[in-house]
């Protein structure tokens, strides 16, 4: 067993370093950022009693969503903007008799009692800012070109230009009851830093506004993981600073280009050169993981960030610790992932079984084995709790490796390294012929011993094609969690057997991918959760909540 690093063991350094401008910009905007934090009262309260039964009910949700646990939160606020305003989407409008300040205040305390927001922290001076922010966002709504009656756009286009709508107010209402400044004066920082560090081939034909972009979305990608959504949502407020202080005037432009702001933030995510930069931020990503953590910790003492970092000594052994908690955190955080996944695996096997496998397989041949339904609930569930559980964590060497490439973006006077983008190499048609060969040969051996292990347990042919997919899209599901267990990585080294499992398993995840996007375009299940439980369930919190304080009050009158 590998000693745990629990102190600095490295003699040779001095005591102190002067910081970069960059650090300095750093360690300013953080501490301004947790003056900021400091809220006062009242705050908004829930019923506990209340809070449980919606907790337990957001933890079924979590399920069958499928989603990361840093985007329940938001997932829940988007459900419930769709649940309160159903009617706009669909076009019957009801806004002149809809109360914005009920729905701006139901909406949270919707989010308290679902463990999204915490109970007691939440000042009750931040609901007229959710009013506000509705109002905002159903303005544009109903005046954007779309709302136009002779509008050509198709019905599928309308629906996911409304999603993306809602998705943006969902992250601007999180914003507002929980703001994020920490989390992104370290965005702002690692922006910076990445700008300089990575140089750009005369040849590639980018300006510094383009670069500047891809290094912001590359930055929010591999340092928190953010999705699509939020990102979109601070690129709006980086190229649009009105967007969040609105007037009549700036309104009514939003209203009328909110299409061409859509089209223009989708070719930020679609720029040629995007994936490099994506691959560049995140060779150097762990750095301000870490980095972020050391803050953390030091915010909590009463003695100043900056004389804690400014002394390498002190700083140097903040990381080791901070390090090392991290690495525990990943670990459970990794066990979280392979039971949720797993979980979500088995209920979307069983749902899929039942509700179009087995129909299907009864009207072509009558039957369907019990062996069989074993095997095709069972065995893409194994699949996924094994690909996670042969995800594995950095070992000793890596903590070495990122004191010596901290104390580089950090401090002056330390040689700097740089990372070139080059303009891209054209492949030769014979190059193109076997890189597309040897890619589909992947493709082929992978999908043909999946067939075979559902042919030879007698899973009808209908199921097999319904079940390949499925195992697609927990390849896929398995390919995110491994890229997670490298968020500590600071060198990542080929190894033969990575590259031999990536061969086989990239092809197919690229699949799942495609799959995976379009279930959640039109997953039933979650569907049928929003339109037939989400409210049920969310008046009958509301009445136990109800039934519970008036219980209290007459309680209360016992003396």
């Amino acid at each position: 067993m590998k000693k745990k690093i629990t102190s600095l063991e490295q003699k040779e350094l001095i005591d102190s370093y002067d910081f970069t401008q960059e650090t300095d910009r750093l360690l300013y905007s953080y501490k301004r950022a947790l003056k900021e934090e400091i809220s006062v009262g009242p705050y908004i309260h829930v019923d506990e009693i209340a809070s449980k039964v919606a907790a337990f009910y957001e933890k079924i949700r979590a399920v069958v969503d499928w989603k990361e646990e840093h985007l329940l939160r938001r997932t829940a606020i988007e459900r419930g903007l769709k649940r309160r305003f159903i009617y706009e989407i669909s076009g019957i409008r009801v806004v002149n008799g809809f109360n914005l300040k009920d729905a701006s205040e139901s909406l949270v305390l919707e989010l308290v009692r679902g463990g999204h927001l915490p109970n007691n922290k939440i000042p009750r001076e931040k609901l007229p800012n959710v009013q506000k922010i509705l109002e905002k966002y159903i303005y544009i709504f109903g005046n954007n070109p779309l709302s136009l009656k002779n509008s050509s756009l198709k019905i599928k286009d309308k629906i996911n230009f409304y999603n993306w709508f809602l998705e943006i107010a969902a992250c601007e209402i999180e914003e507002i009851l929980l703001p994020s400044l920490k989390e992104m004066v370290l965005i702002n920082y690692m922006s910076e830093v990445m700008f300089g560090k990575i140089q750009i081939d005369p040849t590639v034909n980018i300006t510094d506004n383009e670069k500047f972009i891809q290094i912001y979305i590359a930055s929010q990608l591999t340092l928190f993981r953010l999705d699509n959504p939020i990102i979109t949502y601070k690129l709006l407020k980086l190229k649009y600073p009105d967007w969040k202080n609105v007037n009549e005037k700036n309104l009514n432009y939003f209203s009328k280009n909110i299409l061409k702001i859509q089209d223009e933030i989708k070719k930020d995510f679609e720029h040629p050169y995007a994936n490099d930069f994506y691959i560049a931020c995140e060779q150097y990503d762990t750095l301000f993981l870490i980095l972020y953590d050391v803050l953390e910790e030091l915010g909590r003492s009463d003695q100043d960030i900056s004389d804690r970092i400014f002394n390498w000594k002190d700083f140097g052994s903040t990381v080791v610790e901070v390090y090392n908690k991290r690495l525990a955190s990943l670990k459970t955080r990794l066990f979280k992932m392979a039971i949720f996944s797993t979980l979500s695996v088995l209920v979307a096997s069983a749902v899929s079984l039942f509700l179009v496998e087995v129909p299907i397989a009864k009207f072509f041949y009558g039957k369907f084995n019990v062996l069989a339904i074993f095997v095709d609930i069972l065995l893409p569930t194994f699949l996924m709790f094994i690909l996670v559980l042969l995800v594995k964590t950095p070992g000793q060497k890596n903590l070495e490796n990122l004191l010596v490439a901290l104390k580089k973006i950090i401090y002056k006077n330390e040689k700097q390294e740089y990372y070139e983008i080059r303009l891209k190499r054209k492949r030769g048609f014979i190059v193109k012929l076997l890189v597309g060969f040897f890619y589909f040969l992947g493709m082929g051996t992978t999908l043909g011993f999946i067939f075979w292990i559902f042919y030879i347990a007698k899973v009808p042919i209908t199921s097999v094609y319904v079940d390949t997919i499925n195992v697609a899209v927990i390849v896929f599901a398995a390919l995110l969690i491994r890229q997670k267990s490298k968020e500590l990585l600071v060198e990542e080294k080929s190894v033969f057997w990575e590259f031999i499992l990536d061969t086989l398993s990239v092809p197919i995840g690229r699949i799942g991918q495609w799959v995976a996007e379009k279930w959640k375009e039109y997953n039933i299940v979650s569907v049928f959760f929003t339109v037939l439980i989400d409210m049920p369930i969310q008046t009958i919190v509301g009445v136990i909540e109800d039934w519970s304080l008036f219980i209290k009050e007459k309680k209360a009158k016992l003396h």
